[in-house]
């Protein structure tokens, strides 16, 4: 069920954005990182880290587990595919998972959603896209009972929020 509603909400990213908000949700911020030339909302209370390379959102709550949000660029065009292979994805994620294509701020992205092998207990959404050359991975995960639907409602809003800066 979970996964059926993150690919209806997929398809209707495109629709819901927050690029017209003046200011994000209250109790969010927004970050910007030049470097990679992107922006995304995260929670004030959530660690955060945001260097020239990534930035990494995240929040334990007892005693459900640690949710994490990622967002970092992949080096090059040829690690970019090797990631997002079938071959690959089969070997990070469980049987089940889902790949498709979706819409990531105007950008065609490939999304994945699974519980993945290496964190049996992790449930996670990724989008890897390509914008000018460069190239992203956006990650949400959080522990598979309870977590994820504890988190889907953050998860979502920041997802939204996401945005490329304008070349």
């Amino acid at each position: 069920m979970r996964m059926r509603y993150w690919l209806i909400f997929g398809t209707l990213l495109g629709a819901a954005s927050l690029a017209n908000a003046k200011r994000p949700p209250a109790g969010w911020v927004m970050y910007r990182n030049k470097e990679m030339a992107v922006a995304i909302s995260g929670l004030k209370n959530w660690k955060v880290i945001n260097n020239a390379n990534y930035i990494v959102f995240m929040h334990r709550a007892r005693p459900i587990g640690t949710a994490v949000a990622s967002l970092k660029m992949i080096p090059t065009e040829a690690q970019f595919r090797t990631l997002t292979s079938p071959q690959t994805l089969g070997a990070l994620y469980q049987p089940g998972y889902h790949r498709r294509i979706c819409d990531l701020d105007g950008v065609s992205a490939i999304q994945v959603e699974g519980v993945s092998r290496t964190s049996p207990a992790s449930q996670q959404l990724q989008f890897f896209a390509e914008k000018n050359g460069l190239f992203y991975e956006l990650t949400f995960s959080a522990p598979v009972r309870d977590g994820w639907e504890e988190y889907e409602e953050v998860f979502r809003v920041m997802l939204s929020s996401f945005k490329f800066a304008h070349s």
